[in-house]
């Protein structure tokens, strides 16, 4: 048995049909800084990248555990390890990194849980939608791309990169393609038409992408299939913009490293409503190749360039910065250490307020003058009828906005639409429902009071 603490990273990987591999990565690269100091165990969901050179630089350093999403062997591994910490790669929102929560929740262990934040008022909404993650390490940047503390449980820092040397003097003289998703790695192939015959490219592509570049042959063309930080980190640095999927760690990765970026819109990751306003003139979002019609002109993020000098090393610097979590071991942070006084969303303030009464149980103070489910009108007994036999087995239910579209106040009633997903798991079970729909609620204040007009469901809105 090992002399080290232990500690638990749960992530997940998928190649297809979406390329997500962003929450593994994350999570080797702060491995590789902390697997002498600890006994670490990955659980992760999906195959392994055996061929990934990160993830071959840490293999032997660790245990790996195939949980496949199975409860009882979860159940069986974190009661026999006890770790001093279950971290996450990714805040545990749906199937098996929900049901790892769950289990870790159930057996009292600490959990701290690695997520992006696109302001800082994203500390407020993240803490109040998982109460059971005990700590938080966001990933930026912030406007001026240092870390920053935004709660006593909320640490903010930069993306996981490190500065190449020389950086900020290297020859911009190349495009950078992240190929891992196959519909971002089309859009790279596309692009290749509107670039001079001899512009220097480098495709970062995955085992099952490396098909798709064979027989085009052009010069100065790099195929590198799964390549070390080291390259990533060195391309980047020299491109004059990168091309991939929106997933916000590879914009801001790129943006880091003074590279525009040029993003394929695909699932897991973001559109432009969500992209922070001081990275969007730095960033395109496309939702197909024909979109793209010749060579992007976009400004080099210039608002970053300070970050390189005090924080050079931010993989090594995240490291510490979840060590400080883990254990309490003090933290310098660049600037100031004063604790961020983040403000809450106002105009949510219904919203929230009826989510967490909802979660509670509390449905008898939920009471409106119009209520409907889907296509059916309710009378408030009914519709409390309703949830007590729908969720009479269950341990919790959990209520996740995942956009809201519309907030409009009209006569000093505030309407609000907003897609949202119920999940629940079963209390003598491990077994977990989810139910998707558009939620609808206006609500108003009396005497300080939050009072509800009217809620009601609908058939969720998919965008295309």
């Amino acid at each position: 048995m090992s002399a080290l603490p232990e500690l638990v990273f749960v992530t997940y990987y998928r190649v297809t049909p979406v390329g997500q591999m962003g929450v593994f990565k994350r999570c080797t690269r702060l491995i590789e800084r902390l697997a002498g100091d600890y006994d670490i165990h990955l659980v992760n969901f999906g195959p392994l990248p055996e061929r990934d050179a990160q993830f071959a630089a840490i293999r032997d350093s660790i245990t790996v555990h195939a949980a496949e999403g199975n409860a009882d062997a979860l159940l069986r591994l974190f009661g026999a390890l006890r770790p001093q910490a279950v971290v996450f790669g990714e805040a545990p929102l749906r199937g098996a990194m929900r049901l790892a929560h769950r289990i870790a929740s159930h057996l009292g262990l600490h959990q701290i849980a690695i997520e992006n934040t696109y302001d800082r008022r994203f500390a407020w909404t993240i803490t109040s939608e998982y109460p059971g993650i005990d700590q938080w390490l966001l990933m930026g940047p912030l406007e001026n791309g240092f870390p920053e503390r935004l709660s006593e449980k909320v640490l903010a820092v930069p993306p996981f990169i490190r500065y190449p040397e020389h950086f900020g003097t290297l020859a911009r003289d190349r495009v950078t393609v992240v190929g891992y998703d196959l519909a971002s790695l089309a859009l790279g192939i596309h692009l290749l038409q509107f670039l001079e015959p001899g512009e220097a490219v480098d495709f970062f592509v995955t085992p099952e992408g490396r098909a798709m570049l064979e027989g085009i042959e052009r010069p100065n063309m790099r195929v590198l299939e799964l390549p070390d930080d080291a390259t990533i980190f060195d391309s980047m640095a020299r491109a004059k913009y990168v091309v991939g999927k929106s997933g916000y760690g590879q914009i801001t990765e790129a943006l880091m490293l003074g590279a525009p970026m040029v993003a394929r819109l695909r699932g897991g990751g973001i559109g432009d409503e969500t992209l922070p306003h001081f990275l969007k003139p730095h960033v395109r979002i496309l939702r197909g190749e024909d979109e793209l019609r010749g060579v992007p002109e976009l400004p080099p993020p210039a608002r970053f360039a300070g970050v390189a000098s005090l924080i050079p090393d931010a993989v090594d610097f995240a490291a510490r910065a979840l060590r400080s979590l883990i254990d309490g071991t003090p933290l310098q942070l660049p600037g100031t250490n004063e604790i961020y006084d983040h403000p809450t969303r106002p105009e949510l303030r219904g919203v929230y307020e009826w989510k967490d009464r909802f979660e509670a149980r509390h449905w008898d103070t939920l009471r409106a003058g119009t209520i409907w489910l889907f296509d059916r009108a309710f009378t408030f007994d009914d519709f409390v009828a309703i949830l007590e036999d729908l969720f009479s087995a269950a341990a919790d239910i959990k209520l996740l906005l995942l956009d809201t579209r519309k907030v409009e106040s009209v006569n000093d009633v505030v309407h609000v639409t907003a897609s949202a997903v119920m999940l629940w798991g079963e209390r003598d079970t491990w077994k977990e429902h989810e139910l998707e729909f558009d939620l609808h609620l206006g609500w108003g204040v009396d005497d300080g009071a939050v009072r509800f007009e009217y809620f009601g469901t609908t058939q969720p809105i998919v965008s295309g």
